[in-house]
């Protein structure tokens, strides 16, 4: 299971648009860390552009695109150095292209 993943890590560091990576990597984060808020599940962890672009080996420009939809559409958002996501799977559907509610994308 654990080769599985790690699989599945490489290839997405290696062949996933940006985008996609940024997500992947934020529902690691709620996974690993997230605590269930009323407002959606906070990350309780210092994360900056800086350290997710590092993450990924991205630019920060790359990790401020990605968020620039998200925190406009409310599914995301920033509470005392905290992230708060509001709404994961719709992060993750409009990475991949699509989503669950296309009314909001731009």
């Amino acid at each position: 299971l654990q080769l599985e993943r790690r699989k599945r890590m490489l290839y997405s560091m290696a062949f996933e648009p940006v985008r996609m990576r940024v997500a992947r990597l934020l529902a690691a984060y709620v996974e690993l860390f997230g605590i269930p808020d009323a407002d959606g599940v906070r990350i309780p962890v210092d994360l900056s552009y800086e350290r997710l672009a590092q993450d990924l080996g991205v630019s920060t420009r790359s990790i401020d695109r990605a968020f620039m939809q998200w925190t406009r559409n409310g599914w995301i958002g920033k509470r005392a150095r905290c992230f708060l996501v509001r709404d994961l799977a719709e992060i993750l559907a409009s990475a991949e292209g699509g989503s669950c509610d296309d009314s909001r994308i731009d």
